[in-house]
């Protein structure tokens, strides 16, 4: 779970890889409404840029080396997969939004 959500954070990033692959809100079938996954768009759309900013700035620290940062993806999902992978293996069954917000130490609402 996610601090102050309702659903799963599998639920919401299914949700947001969905919406982020071209289909139509009402084309997610997690279970919550249309306003709610417009929503998660909307907070996920200026979230995940600052959180994937975030983690490869401390990757950047903890190991003292240059990491390319700011890199261009189309998918904010995938850049936040691609700057969690600059700092750990994670164990199976995390979610990436839960990973992420673990390792920057950061609560979803405190990132806008």
């Amino acid at each position: 779970m996610l601090p102050h959500k309702h659903y799963c954070a599998q639920d919401i990033e299914d949700s947001l890889a969905t919406l982020e692959n071209g289909a139509a809100v009402n084309g997610v079938s997690c279970g919550a409404e249309e306003s709610t996954l417009r929503r998660w768009q909307k907070e996920f759309r200026s979230v995940l840029p600052i959180l994937a900013a975030k983690l490869e700035a401390l990757a950047q620290n903890w190991f003292e080396r240059k990491i390319p940062l700011g890199i261009e993806v189309a998918s904010p999902l995938l850049h936040l997969k691609h700057s969690l992978a600059l700092l750990e293996e994670a164990p199976d069954g995390w979610t990436v939004l839960g990973r992420s917000f673990f390792q920057s130490r950061a609560h979803p609402l405190c990132l806008g």
